[in-house]
């Protein structure tokens, strides 16, 4: 919350794009600091309060081969068989996904 000119109002710092996330969350704490910092210091408004929020959220199942295979359609225009292709390589050759061809998306515990 600011003051200025005998006022009080809410004000939201929107983060640059660069040190965003896809849903616009800042991700360089040392740009936050330093805007928090500029607001402290600024003769235009005085800072009646700051609210800082820190979240974390479960991160995503991952895909399920149906899934993936729809997205992969949608985004980039990929065929089923040929995101089956590279899907099956990424696991086969590069060792850098969990077996494609299964429909569940929960992960093993081991």
């Amino acid at each position: 919350q600011l003051c200025a000119a005998g006022h009080s109002f809410l004000a939201k710092w929107v983060a640059d794009e660069s040190v965003t996330d896809d849903e616009g969350r800042c991700l360089d704490q040392s740009a936050a600091t330093a805007a928090l910092n500029a607001l402290q210091n600024s003769q235009m408004a005085t800072t009646i309060s700051v609210e800082t929020e820190r979240a974390r959220d479960s991160a995503p199942l991952p895909f399920d081969l149906s899934t993936l295979q729809e997205v992969c359609s949608a985004k980039f225009g990929l065929g089923v068989q040929e995101t089956l292709d590279v899907a099956q390589a990424l696991y086969e050759t590069h060792k850098a996904t969990t077996y494609p061809r299964t429909d569940c998306g929960y992960l093993p515990e081991s």
